[in-house]
């Protein structure tokens, strides 16, 4: 298992979610 991986998938995921909310 490879926490990091799983940790940055995560924050990838946050962050496109963080720009649709900026965008409406």
């Amino acid at each position: 298992m490879n926490q990091q991986v799983d940790i940055e998938k995560y924050l990838e995921e946050f962050r496109s979610e963080i720009e649709n909310l900026n965008k409406s």
